[in-house]
């Protein structure tokens, strides 16, 4: 599924924006003059590693396609910084793997990167692009991560697959349904994958952030928690406030974009 050398050159000019207005304005349209052209999937190298996108059905993996330069850049910037070589991260609710692979590409070898995904097709994709990639440092885990430990409702934008959620979305965006998954508390998953420590998490799952936390800074010990957490910022939709939860404990915020708030703490000594 390789691109045609016109719509690859539309690809790389897009990706080669900067980050003002204009520049912005250009990469967006040759975005959609590609997309009306190209087909369902495309095979291409992003974050150092091959990927398949399906740009139409997914809207992370149409910005990471044509233009990562504007995906999550101060985020990953700041989270680039924070790994180390060995690193551990987990992201939560991964995708197709932007993340996990982005993570990858700052680590060494000897990382270890947990990417939990629960949608069933999304979960297929995100393992067929870790076996693109053989020797990643990638383990992908398909669950959800919730407050219980057994199935749970995963409902399904039909428009927008990195929009399902735990959490009922409106009727209109509610065009693929619900489907029952099996979920996990976070804590019980990290003790079960034996993990010494976290390094960094990011948590993207729409709206339910809160359901993986509370519990988690309940039962999991504190060496555990995550230095540097990564979080979607869907104050609207939780009913506990995630970002006071974090600062209560001992978090400190150091960043907030459009999309996300980026926390640290200093590991326990």
């Amino acid at each position: 599924f390789a691109l045609s050398p016109a719509i690859e050159r539309l690809r790389r000019f897009a990706g080669s924006r900067g980050q003002g207005y204009m520049a912005r304005r250009m990469a967006y349209l040759a975005r959609r003059l590609a997309l009306r052209a190209m087909g369902e999937v495309a095979d291409v190298q992003v974050f150092g590693a091959r990927l398949r996108l399906d740009p139409r059905s997914n809207l992370a993996e149409k910005r990471i396609l044509f233009t990562p330069q504007y995906f999550d850049r101060i985020e990953r910037d700041l989270l680039r910084r924070a790994l180390p070589a060995d690193a551990i991260f987990i992201d939560v609710g991964a995708n197709v793997g932007a993340y996990s692979f982005f993570a990858a590409s700052c680590a060494g070898s000897a990382a270890r990167i947990v990417a939990i995904e629960p949608q069933p097709a999304i979960y297929e994709r995100l393992v067929a692009n870790i076996g693109f990639n053989p020797g990643v440092p990638i383990e992908p885990v398909a669950l959800a991560i919730a407050d219980v430990d057994g199935p749970i409702q995963l409902f399904v934008d039909g428009s927008n697959a990195g929009e399902t959620s735990m959490r009922r979305i409106s009727a209109e965006h509610l065009s693929g349904g619900a489907l029952e998954v099996m979920a996990k508390p976070l804590a019980q998953l990290v003790d079960e994958l034996r993990l010494p420590r976290v390094d960094a998490m990011k948590i993207d799952v729409e709206g339910a952030e809160d359901i993986i936390l509370v519990p988690f800074f309940q039962s999991a010990p504190s060496r555990l928690w995550p230095a540097m957490l990564i979080l979607e910022n869907s104050p609207d939709s939780w009913q506990t406030d995630c970002v006071a939860l974090a600062l209560a404990h001992g978090y400190v915020k150091i960043a907030q974009t459009r999309l996300n708030v980026v926390l640290t703490r200093q590991p326990d000594i």
